[in-house]
């Protein structure tokens, strides 16, 4: 089961609108880079099917906020809306939670390592810090939280369709306590970098079938 988690901007052109505020959009959906508007965030629920013998998902609006109208950051808002989503499933349903570079942080990382049923997939930015795992030394000292610090650049693209170029390790960050799997992709004429981040290992994606699509 996927919640997806993101926020958008609706321009307003006049000054009476409650909660309306200057907003910074990073899309330019207006070809201008700070609009006057209102910021919705949003909680979608996917769910997965199986239709003809193939995986699809149906995608359900579970809530919208308006940001601004509460003292609750956007962050604040995705956990509020992601709790209120988590009550409908049963709690050894795998639930992950994805979203784009702004959210992986506070209220929201509270979220994923409050459920042991919840994992997160999310694009993080491309100069995230990024750790190798310490090695054990053997001498009697606090051993060392992180290992070497590396770069993007670092992570070898190992697997290549033609179209997208991929390559993944398994490493430590200042996100998580606990290691992760950083993926790097890059389009097919090296450009679009971008990296993700993911709390579960793509080898235990739980394959879609009867017994894993039930809520």
């Amino acid at each position: 089961m996927l919640f997806f988690a993101d926020d958008t901007i609706q321009p307003k052109y006049g000054t009476k609108f409650e909660y309306i505020k200057i907003l910074h959009d990073h899309a330019m959906h207006t070809g201008k880079l700070y609009v006057n508007g209102h910021c919705f965030v949003a909680l979608t629920v996917a769910f997965p099917m199986i239709v003809d013998n193939e995986g699809e998902y149906f995608m359900f609006p579970f809530a919208m906020r308006m940001y601004g109208r509460t003292n609750q950051s956007k962050l604040g808002l995705v956990y509020e809306m992601a709790e209120r989503a988590l009550k409908f499933f049963n709690h050894k349903q795998r639930i992950i939670l994805a979203c784009d570079s702004w959210y992986p942080k506070g209220k929201v990382l509270d979220f994923i390592t409050k459920h042991r049923n919840v994992d997160l997939i999310a694009n993080i930015r491309r100069d995230s810090a990024l750790f190798t795992r310490p090695t054990r030394t053997g001498k009697r000292s606090r051993p060392r939280k992180y290992g070497d610090k590396f770069s993007i650049s670092d992570i070898a693209l190992t697997d290549d369709n033609g179209s997208f170029k991929a390559g993944m390790v398994t490493c430590l960050t200042k996100l998580f306590d606990e290691p992760v799997h950083v993926i790097r992709t890059q389009k097919g004429d090296n450009t679009d970098e971008k990296l993700f981040l993911s709390t579960i290992d793509p080898k235990d994606l739980p394959e879609l079938s009867e017994e894993t699509i039930g809520l």
